[in-house]
């Protein structure tokens, strides 16, 4: 749904730091490898593992955004995982109203780094010594010490897929990637039926209006609203596997009024 997308090239290839990025499902992918393979498989979503994620991000001083929370569920609408991030870059903008933190908030509740959040298997792994010291780890530790709780990346294996809303965004903030991924901002399209042919862009639907039209209900309104976001992100995508390949929305009305009036320009010009 997300890989035949004309877009898709463009938000997900991404090229990355192999000194600052981590691969999910790494043993299907080469070490370092500057453009992660991504196989366009069919696979039965029915079946399949899904973690949907959502961040929250700050803007840092060297242009980029950071996460700085983070949360998780899966398909059976559990939460899965709902952690703070120690942006590892120095904040200009907390975007307070947005994430509902500030550095203050952050100290007093322990954020956690994003080495952290990120880290399951190094690229390392694919060295046989490593291989061999990793079972030799394991046969002295419980699994549960080798892949702690908290760790984001150890939800997801090879299979799993990532679901999100303009996904790549939240990818790029966490220094994350995976193969297999939905990205709802990508799979939904506007109804243009009643017009708006023409228009040389719209911009993609928004995550309340895709909760409207497709759900029939708001998402929660607060600051930091991150598990309700993937919530609704995950409710989308098992409404899509419901009611089957149906992704046409319709026009919210703010672009609605805007494409009447594009079509009355073109009506008075030609």
């Amino acid at each position: 749904m997300t890989v035949t997308h004309d877009e898709y090239p463009f938000d997900f290839m991404i090229p990355y730091n192999p000194k600052d990025w981590v691969l999910t499902g790494i043993l299907e992918n080469p070490p370092y490898s500057p453009v992660p393979f991504r196989p366009k498989v069919p696979f039965d979503l029915s079946k399949t593992d899904m973690i949907a994620i959502c961040c929250k991000k700050v803007f840092c001083a060297n242009k980029t955004e950071a996460a700085v929370r983070v949360a998780a569920v899966n398909r059976n609408l559990k939460v899965v995982f709902d952690k703070l991030v120690e942006p590892d870059q120095p904040v200009i903008n907390y975007r307070t109203s947005i994430t509902g933190l500030d550095c203050f908030t952050l100290v007093q509740r322990n954020a956690t780094p994003l080495a952290d959040i990120q880290v399951v298997f190094p690229n390392i792994l694919h060295n046989l010594l490593s291989l061999f010291l990793f079972f030799f780890v394991l046969a002295r530790q419980s699994l549960s010490s080798v892949f702690p709780q908290d760790k984001l990346l150890g939800l997801f294996h090879m299979q799993t897929i990532m679901v999100g809303h303009l996904l790549n965004s939240d990818l790029k903030a966490l220094k994350m990637d995976h193969a297999r991924v939905i990205d709802t901002s990508l799979v939904f399209n506007y109804d243009l039926s009643g017009g708006g042919g023409g228009i040389e862009k719209l911009p993609r639907p928004s995550l309340d209006h895709l909760c409207k039209s497709v759900l029939g209900c708001e998402i929660k309104k607060s600051p930091g609203r991150c598990v309700h976001k993937a919530v609704a992100t995950m409710k989308l995508v098992l409404a899509i596997l419901k009611r089957g390949p149906h992704t046409s929305v319709p026009l919210p009305d703010e672009l609605a009024s805007y494409t009447e009036a594009w079509r009355t320009h073109l009506c008075a010009t030609t």
